[in-house]
C-alpha cells in the first residue's frame, strides 16, 4: 500500500474551503493508501474558526501539526494586517524550513508526496522533502499562483513558480481551464499537467425544492465575500424588481463578508447570518429553493477559469444554481449542462429579469450531479498518479 506524505496546512476541522476539500479528498482515500498529513496547529479565529462538524475520522493517516513558539500569539502576529505583507509567499513561509522536523518525526519513509496549495508555501516545503526523501512529488494548485487575478505576487515568486513546476514530478490543478493555461504557460512540462476538480460533498438523499408558506422564493448564497466578489450585481438586480415581486423574494447570505451593511440595507428581502457551522449551512442549502454563485467580472485569461467550491454542493445537493460569472467561464459551462442559469455581473436588467421568472415559474430539483465531482471519482484518479509514479 502506498504510504503518502500529505502536506495540507489547512485541514478539518478547520471551516475553510481548502480544509473542507482536504478533508473530502483524504476521506475517500483513507481506504486505499495510509500516510501522515502535516498540518499547521490552527488558531481558531478570525475567518477560520474551528468547526466540530467537519471533523474527520480517518483510519489510515495521522497528523503531524506545525507550531511556531507561543504559536496562538505568533500566527496572529503574523497574519496581521501589517506584518503578512512581508511574508513570501504567504503568511505560512515559516513552515519552509521545517521540513528535518517532518523527516525526523516519520514512522517510515513515505512513497509520495502529495501537498496541497493554498498556501503556496506547501509548495516549497514539499520542495525541500523531494530532495531530502529522494520520492517523487504531487503539487495540487488549488488556485493559480503567479497569475491569479485575485492575488498580488511578489517578483520573486515568479522563480518560485517556475521551480516548483519544474521539479513536481505531476502537477495537478481544479479546472481545464487553469491547466491549460499552465500548460501554455510551461508547454515543457505540460505533459505532467492535468485536472483534479473541487470535490462535492457525498448526499445520499438530496431535498427535494421547498417553497415556504407564503410562496416566497428562498435563494441561498454560502462562502466568503470579499474583494471583488460583492453582492452589488445581487443588490442592483433587486433593486430594479417591483414592490410586489421583492416581497415573493429572499435571500440568505452564510460566510465572511466584507460587506455586511451593503447586504444589510435591504432587510425585507436579504437576510445575513454570517459564518456559522458547516452542518447548518448544508441545511440551510437543503431547504433553499435555488443556489446563488458570485464571482466578480475580469479580464484576464485566468478569470474565466475558476470553479468556486460551492457550486459542487449545489449539484450534490441537486439544487438549481443561480450564477453570477463572467461570460465563458466554467461555472457557466457547469449551468449550460442542465444545472442552472449564468448571467454577467454587469447584466443587472437580465439578472432582474431571471429573478421575476424564478419568483412566478418555480425551479425543479437538478439532474444528477455530474460523476468527474464526485470525491471517489476524484480520489481514484488521483491514486493513479500516485501508483504511477511510485512504480518508476
Amino acid at each position: 500500500m502506498v504510504y503518502a506524505l500529505v502536506i495540507a496546512p489547512y485541514v478539518p476541522p478547520i471551516n475553510a474551503a481548502e480544509s473542507i476539500q482536504i478533508g473530502r479528498l483524504l476521506e475517500a482515500l483513507d481506504t486505499k493508501i495510509s500516510g501522515r498529513i502535516i498540518a499547521v496547529e490552527p488558531v481558531m479565529t478570525g475567518w477560520t474558526p474551528h468547526d466540530a462538524s467537519l471533523q474527520k475520522n480517518l483510519q489510515h493517516f495521522d497528523h503531524h501539526y506545525l507550531t511556531l513558539p507561543l504559536h496562538r500569539i505568533a500566527q496572529r502576529i503574523i497574519a496581521s494586517r501589517i506584518v503578512r505583507r512581508f511574508h513570501v509567499p504567504d503568511t505560512l513561509s515559516w513552515i519552509i524550513g521545517r521540513s528535518d522536523e517532518i523527516i525526523r518525526n516519520l514512522p517510515q519513509k513515505p512513497n509520495i508526496i502529495y501537498s496541497r496549495s493554498y498556501p503556496m508555501s506547501a509548495a516549497l516545503l514539499s520542495i525541500k522533502l523531494q530532495e531530502k526523501l529522494g520520492i517523487p512529488w504531487i503539487m495540487h494548485l488549488s488556485d493559480p499562483w503567479v497569475d491569479n487575478p485575485y492575488r498580488t505576487a511578489r517578483h520573486i515568486e515568479n522563480a518560485m513558480e517556475e521551480t516548483c513546476f519544474a521539479r513536481a514530478n505531476h502537477i495537478t490543478l481544479t479546472t481545464q481551464g487553469q491547466a491549460e493555461f499552465y500548460q501554455r504557460k510551461y508547454p515543457q512540462h505540460a505533459a505532467k499537467i492535468s485536472v483534479s476538480p473541487n470535490t462535492m460533498p457525498e448526499i445520499t438523499a438530496p431535498s427535494p425544492s421547498t417553497t415556504s408558506s407564503n410562496d416566497v422564493l428562498n435563494i441561498v448564497y454560502a462562502g466568503n465575500l470579499y474583494g471583488d466578489r460583492s453582492p452589488e450585481p445581487l443588490l442592483n438586480a433587486i433593486a430594479m424588481l417591483e414592490p410586489d415581486q421583492r416581497r415573493k423574494l429572499h435571500v440568505t447570505f452564510y460566510g465572511n463578508c466584507q460587506f455586511p451593511e451593503v447586504i444589510k440595507a435591504l432587510p425585507e428581502t436579504i437576510t445575513y447570518r454570517g459564518a456559522v457551522p458547516y452542518a447548518q449551512v448544508m441545511a440551510a442549502q437543503a431547504a433553499a429553493d435555488v443556489l446563488l454563485s458570485i464571482e466578480p467580472e475580469n479580464h484576464h485569461p485566468l478569470a474565466s477559469a475558476f470553479l468556486p467550491s460551492k457550486v459542487p454542493e449545489a449539484l450534490a445537493l441537486r439544487k438549481p444554481l443561480l450564477a453570477i460569472t463572467p461570460k465563458g467561464s466554467t461555472t457557466e459551462s457547469v449551468c449550460h449542462e442542465g444545472y442552472g442559469w449564468a448571467v454577467a455581473p454587469a447584466h443587472t436588467k437580465e439578472l432582474a429579469a431571471r429573478l421575476n421568472t424564478l419568483i412566478y415559474t418555480r425551479p425543479t430539483q437538478s439532474p444528477p450531479p455530474p460523476a468527474r465531482f464526485a470525491a471517489a471519482h476524484v480520489a481514484s484518479e488521483l491514486l493513479q498518479h500516485f501508483n504511477r509514479l511510485v512504480a518508476q
